[in-house]
């Protein structure tokens, strides 16, 4: 019986040693190409897909805002997403953006998060002015542990341009998360658990 319980001892603690590590896993993700904003929560404004190569950073069509919004008080367009985040942690937002026509001095699209669904939190970097014409460029952000294993985390993106000259694009967004696994001590306890019991019917 001392044998059959060192035997088992030994695959318990191979069999956690085999574990593979947890990857980061798409939780969501949007590049526009159903030429409709249906994956986000909601948009007003100018925020509108549009089909267009200069538009997209991959396929045909990405997600296009222009001027003008209000520039002042709790103003300015807004594209929204509203997200559970549960069974994930290290939550990270990556997209890809590209100013098409200048941004001026207090002119901006800014992101932020939530956590409860309504209080919007300053944590996404925004895009602010003076912003002259640019190439697209990645922007990924690693957002704070109180967006991990979430019911009610969002995002959301503000648009304060003056006029209609002002214009940025926007595409391919990801959500990532890595998924929750239960801790390997839990698992080793529930192994001895199995263990003390052999013992007992010894």
């Amino acid at each position: 019986m001392k044998q059959l319980c060192l035997v088992l001892v030994a695959v318990l603690l191979a069999s956690l040693a085999t574990v593979p590590p947890a990857r980061a896993t798409l939780i969501w993700s949007d590049g526009f190409e159903t030429n409709d904003l249906s994956a986000w929560t909601s948009a007003d404004g100018q925020w509108k897909t549009t089909e267009s190569t200069v538009a997209a950073h991959s396929g045909d069509i990405g997600v296009d805002i222009i001027g003008p919004n209000s520039l002042s008080g709790d103003g300015g367009d807004y594209l929204l997403l509203l997200i559970s985040t549960v069974g994930y942690e290290n939550i990270t937002l990556s997209y890809w953006w590209k100013v098409r026509a200048a941004l001026e001095e207090e002119e901006f699209v800014a992101g932020k998060y939530t956590t409860d669904g309504s209080n919007w939190l300053s944590a996404i970097p925004g895009h602010d002015g003076p912003l002259g014409i640019s190439d697209w460029q990645l922007s990924t952000w690693i957002l704070p542990p109180e967006a991990a294993n979430n019911p009610n985390f969002g995002i959301r993106f503000r648009a304060i341009l003056g006029s209609s000259g002002d214009r940025m694009h926007f595409d391919d967004f990801n959500l990532t998360g890595m998924p929750i696994i239960p801790e390997p001590a839990t698992m080793s306890l529930l192994g001895f658990g199995a263990v003390a019991m052999l013992r007992r019917r010894r």
